[in-house]
Order: structure tokens, then C-alpha cells, then sequence
């Protein structure tokens, strides 16, 4: 599989931030605890979140910095400029929180995917086996952590 050594490193913290993200969310549907309740009693999940979207934002702006753009528009890399440098220039932990720089699910992963999605076809990855095996086993390492 060629792909830039950039674009591997933002699939992998892609697959890694996906799998992670899903074994917190196993974790709090069992608690039965509401979300402060979860937070406060098992604060490393909600650190684990937030770094591992952190670590997604700060891959792409990587990719942006080599010219490597993929359809994203002005306003969206303008977008994750403002998300990383919230995150890098924030003095206090809550104001790195993704939450409170802006909402997540609507505005940073969106782009995220657009991202991914682009790499995807740049590289004819649905339905590449040898990718699908790569990310088979990526996940099940992610699974026995």
C-alpha cells in the first residue's frame, strides 16, 4: 500500500480515535451514570476523548501544511487552524476541550472525514483487501488494549 507516510499517520489517528471513542462509549452506556457522573468518575476516558481528537486535528493540519488540501475549503482549514490553535494556546485544561472550542460532532468531524474520504479516493482504498486487512488489524489491536 503507497500512501505518504502524512496520510497514513492521519488515517491511523483516524482508526485509532474511532476505536477508542467506541470502547468509551461501551464503558459509559454500562455505567448507567449520567455524563458529569461518568466524567468525574472515570476521568481518564474523557482525557483519552479529547487527546485522541486533539491528535486528529493537529494530523491534519500536518497534511495542510504540506499543500496537501483535499477539496477542503478556505473556511474549513481555516476552521481547523482555529480548533488547534484554541487547543495549543489555552491555559487552562477546559479551555482545550473541543466541546468548549466549538461542537464536534457538527464542525471538526465533518471535516475529518471529508479528509479521510478524499485520502480514500485518492488511493482507491474501498473494497483494496490489503487495506481492509490493514485496518482489520488495526482495529482488533485497538480491541485488546
Amino acid at each position: 500500500m503507497i500512501m505518504l507516510d502524512l496520510e497514513l499517520s492521519f488515517i491511523n489517528v483516524l482508526l485509532l480515535t474511532h476505536g477508542i471513542t467506541e470502547k468509551i462509549e461501551k464503558k459509559f452506556n454500562e455505567s448507567n451514570l449520567t455524563n458529569i457522573e461518568f466524567i468525574n468518575g472515570y476521568p481518564s476516558y474523557a482525557d483519552l476523548n479529547q487527546l485522541m481528537y486533539q491528535s486528529a486535528l493537529l494530523q491534519a493540519r500536518k497534511l495542510w501544511e504540506a499543500k496537501l488540501y483535499y477539496n477542503l475549503t478556505e473556511d474549513e482549514w481555516f476552521k481547523i487552524s482555529n480548533f488547534r490553535h484554541a487547543i495549543v494556546h489555552s491555559k487552562e485544561k477546559n479551555d482545550q476541550m473541543l466541546k468548549v472550542i466549538g461542537d464536534l460532532n457538527f464542525e471538526l468531524v465533518p471535516i475529518l472525514n471529508k479528509i479521510s474520504e478524499a485520502i480514500y479516493e485518492k488511493y482507491n482504498l474501498d473494497g483494496n483487501l490489503e487495506y481492509e486487512e490493514y485496518v482489520n488489524k488495526y482495529l482488533k489491536d485497538i480491541e485488546n488494549l
